[in-house]
């Protein structure tokens, strides 16, 4: 018989059945304190309400023991000890409530476990212990967790292994596993499936290891910790992923991925890629197809190699098909989460290698060198990011750009899908770049291994520092920009077409603090003006320059006070894609300063250049065309000019100038090479005095000419004459004889006989004689003699003939045709008119009409002197005398007789005929 009857027999049993391994298995049963001595033993805890345990693990000799806590499950008021030996200073951990997993490594010969409970009711507690190995086997399941063990630091190195298994019913599936927390200085942790392995060596600036996707259902990771004084520890989470749309990616030098998720799949999809480039490479990667379910799927990407690296894209809103992400490192991890909603999905994505570009956080320097790497792309892309709040800022030290095969182009935000800021193909062209927002986007474009840039990169506190691209917008100085504050507003429009003009709208600013206007930028470009507490008061006018240029505001700060009164700077701009100037073209039309009627702004500069339309040629043409320009309206600011110059063989020959607020004389000049002028300059510092500008009409004359000569008498005749005209045309001619005659008291005033082809009046209306050098000027009036006209005499010594034609088909070869001879009419002082000078015409003398304004021409009627007018009656008397004799005798033949009676005869008492029977 066995000790102890049945229950010893039971006993052995159970120890038998455990010596195989040396271990055993004790339920508590009225008390809970034991005592382990063997190398291995699985502990339950059955204890229902209120109580404390006390464990007691004792071994023979120095080493390791692991001891694996696989199930803790207690209240909130219930907690676990375990000493690394006897003493107070060797706790080693201290646990309540729920808990994973977890592993416990103890050094001292004796190992002390302590258990109090306080609530009522069972508990979850398990635990077995091994003095030889240290192994984790983690239940299979379908996510989890697992960490570092817990140790007291300095006690001895330690190797432990924890082993993962899945979940056996899901299909097609395999474990990621990745680390949420890596604190390792001075161990290593290895993960493998059996076909791959990542080794991660700790140090004191170990980042997180790559996440893992295993090849397989199960994966093992083996943790080795040299004795250290400082405690290390991890933690990893692992999850079942579908094994077909999962996987570790070596990208050379690029890779498409593309997944379809068929609506009829599993309910829940975890798609998850980690790609990886060459050291010294970035990854550039662009979303080509996107489309799965708003609010059901979601496509995450970060920075680097696990879930937990620095977040850089999740998209849930879709569509978002074209978007650009690049890497700081060389490694990029992709999740595609599909939802529970039916439908199909279809994810596509090309990712590249960069030798130079990527993801740039805060601030540095960047430098391209000449690289055979970069003729593999068209294109390198630099993602610059600030943390909110704050601004980007990019200064070009040092850049090589072959124009124009070599760019580098500014983008608002990370996608160059979005406003281009700046483009710059030379280093004159350079200057810092602040982003609007806390993003920017960089793109080299066509860099060989000639071309190389270098530059600095910062994150800045949002200030003052703007970059404008779009087709119009407004500025606001910061009020917090702070003394010594250099502040740009630098305006680059995208189009580089038309013009850009900028009005300061408010500018109120302190002493040493100044606002400086340029076309161009401050480096390189020209200075439009400067506004300082001196002259801010003046009109603020607009200023203009190519939009291909840009233009700037930057405002300077010298002050040093801390109460300085906060400055007021305040802009807008516009960009107008109509261009000032070009190639005249047309027949006729019109040339007006820009923003005419309104004000044009300063810096204005336009050229217009003027073609020959026809190659028409007369006899009396002094070129193959000829240019007409007639000014309606002149208001210019001082030292703003219209110019029309002569540009042949190279040269300019100026030909006239315009200025000021006086409209001059029409002017005719050869079309060929010729170029019509405006610019609005202004001294840097002031006066700003932009006028309303000039609109002026312009023909391409068929005929016509300029007779200036000193000669006396000259004549010109339309084209064929005497024949008619015969085709349609638009002639001009200007005569001016000399103001004086043979000395300064001679004037001279034009005059003319005119004779036509017929005095038709549809016919004659083609033909217009100005009295002056203007078509502004009045009209002479015509009188024929069958088709002769008397002696003209003009009022000055200039007079403007226009003839215009239209043939029609009915009215071909009808056109009017005209001789005109021309000569001096010469008078001395005393046939002058006495304000003006004029010559006193000889049909002005005595014909009762004031001509000259002053009388001068009605002196002397009568041969001995002035008529004496002071006693006659002036002309307008006669009919008012008249009528009101007319009036006088009505009023003798009818009312005076009326009143008579009425006195005489009382009883009358209505004015009637008194012969006329009445009624009683």
């Amino acid at each position: 018989m066995c000790p102890g009857g049945v229950g010893g027999l039971l006993l052995l049993l159970g120890v038998a059945s455990l010596s195989g391994t040396a271990a055993q298995t004790l339920y508590a049963a009225a008390s809970c304190d034991k005592n382990f001595t063997a190398p291995s033993a699985n502990y339950t805890l059955n204890i229902t309400g209120p109580g404390k345990c006390s464990w007691q693990i004792s071994r023979n000799s120095a080493g390791q023991t692991s001891i694996v806590f696989r199930e803790f499950l207690l209240g909130k008021e219930d907690y676990l000890v375990v000493h690394d030996g006897n003493g107070n200073e060797s706790l080693v951990v201290n646990a309540t409530g729920k808990k994973d997993s977890f592993l416990v490594v103890a050094f001292s010969k004796t190992i002390r476990i302590e258990y109090s409970q306080a609530s009522n009711g069972s508990v979850g507690l398990a635990f077995n212990y091994h003095t030889e190995d240290c192994l984790l086997g983690v239940e299979p399941q379908y996510a989890g967790r697992i960490s570092a063990p817990f140790y007291r630091p300095g006690q001895g190195s330690l190797t432990c292994q924890y082993h993962i298994m899945g979940l056996e019913q899901t299909q097609d599936k395999v474990i990621a596993l990745g680390f949420t927390d890596f604190s390792i200085v001075s161990g290593i942790l290895n993960v493998t499936d059996g076909h791959s392995m990542n080794s991660t060596k700790g140090s004191a600036t170990a980042k997180l290891p790559d996440d893992f996707i295993a090849m397989a259902m199960e994966i093992n990771v083996t943790f080795t910790l040299a004795n250290s004084s400082v405690t290390q520890t991890f933690v990893a989470v692992y999850t079942m992923v579908d094994e077909y749309c999962s996987s570790i990616i070596d990208v050379n030098n690029n890779e498409n991925i593309s997944v379809m998720v068929p609506g009829d799949r599993s309910p829940l999809t975890d798609c998850r890629w980690i790609l990886h480039a060459q050291p010294g490479h970035t990854l550039m990667l662009n979303i080509t197809t996107l489309r799965v379910l708003p609010g059901a799927d979601k496509v995450i990407i970060t920075d680097g190699g696990s879930l937990a690296s620095p977040l850089m894209s999740q998209m849930e809103n879709l569509p978002t098909e074209g978007d650009l992400v690049t890497s700081s490192g060389s490694e990029l991890w992709i999740r595609l989460v599909v939802g529970d909603l039916p439908g199909d999905r279809k994810l596509a994505v090309y990712v590249a290698e960069q030798a130079n570009g990527g993801r740039f956080l805060g601030s540095g320097n960047i430098t391209l060198k000449p690289n055979p790497d970069n003729q593999t792309a068209n294109a390198l892309y630099y993602q610059f990011s600030a943390p909110r709040g704050q601004q980007v800022q990019v200064t070009l030290s040092q850049n090589n750009l072959m124009f124009p095969l070599a760019s580098l182009d500014f983008y608002d935000g990370l996608q160059p899908k979005n406003d281009l800021l700046v483009s710059f193909t030379t280093d004159k062209q350079a200057f810092p770049v602040t982003s609007p927002s806390n993003t920017l986007l960089m793109v080299a474009r066509n860099f060989s291994q000639r071309e190389n840039f270098s530059l600095e990169y910062q994150a800045v506190d949002q200030s003052c520092n703007v970059v404008s691209s779009g087709i119009r917008g407004d500025y606001s100085l910061n009020p917090e920009a702070v003394n010594g504050t250099l502040c740009r507003w630098t305006i680059t429009p995208a189009s580089q077409q038309g013009t850009v003009s900028l009005r300061v709208t408010k500018l109120s600013l302190s002493v040493n603090e100044t606002v400086t206007i340029y076309s161009g930028i401050m480096e390189y470009g020209m200075t439009l003006a400067i506004f300082d507490l001196t002259n801010m008061d003046q009109q603020l006018p607009k200023f203009s320059a190519p939009a291909s240029k840009g233009i700037e505001l930057v405002y300077k700060s010298n002050n040093s006070c801390k109460n300085c009164t906060a400055p007021v700077v305040m802009a807008t701009y516009t960009v107008s894609q109509e261009v000032c100037g070009g190639l005249l073209t047309k027949a006729a039309g019109q040339l007006t300063s820009p923003g005419y009627p309104g004000v044009y702004p300063l810096n204005s500069e336009c050229v217009w250049d003027v073609t020959n339309t026809t190659s028409n040629t007369t006899s009396n043409t002094t070129s193959s065309q000829l240019f007409y320009l007639s000014f309606s309206t002149l208001q210019l600011g001082q030292g703003h000019f219209v110019r029309v110059k002569d540009t042949n063989n190279g040269t300019s020959q100026m030909l006239a100038q315009y200025g000021g607020m006086v409209k001059p004389n029409d002017l005719i000049v050869a079309a060929e090479s010729t170029s019509v002028q405006f610019t609005a300059r202004s001294p840097k510092n002031g006066p700003f005095t932009p006028g309303q500008g000039f609109a002026a009409n312009y023909w391409k004359l068929d005929c016509g000419g300029n007779y200036t000569t000193d000669s006396p008498t000259g004549q010109f005749h339309s084209p064929g004459y005497p024949k008619p005209v015969t085709k349609s045309s638009v002639c001009v001619w200007i005569v001016e004889l000399p103001a004086h005659g043979k000395n300064s008291t001679v004037r001279n005033s034009v005059q003319f006989k005119l004779t036509v082809t017929s005095t038709d009046k549809k016919q004659l209306a083609s033909l217009a004689i100005h009295d002056g050098g203007s078509i502004r000027d009045p009209l002479l009036p015509v009188v024929f003699k069958k088709t002769e006209t008397g002696n003209i005499i003009a009022r000055t010594n200039v007079i403007l003939v226009m003839y215009n034609y239209t043939a029609t088909k009915a009215q071909d070869g009808t056109g009017l045709g005209f001789s005109l001879n021309f000569s001096a009419f010469s008078c001395n002082k005393s046939q002058q008119c006495g304000g003006d000078g004029i010559c006193i015409h000889p049909d002005w003398v005595c014909n009762g009409v004031d001509n000259c304004g002053d009388m001068t021409d009605e002196k002397s009627c009568n041969g001995t002197g002035p008529v004496d007018r002071s006693g006659l009656v002036h002309s307008y008397w006669v009919p008012v005398c008249i009528i009101l004799g007319l009036l006088f005798g009505v009023i003798l033949a009818f009312v005076i007789p009326a009143i008579y009676r009425r006195v005489k005869y009382p009883n009358y008492s209505q004015l009637r005929d008194l012969s006329a029977p009445v009624v009683t």
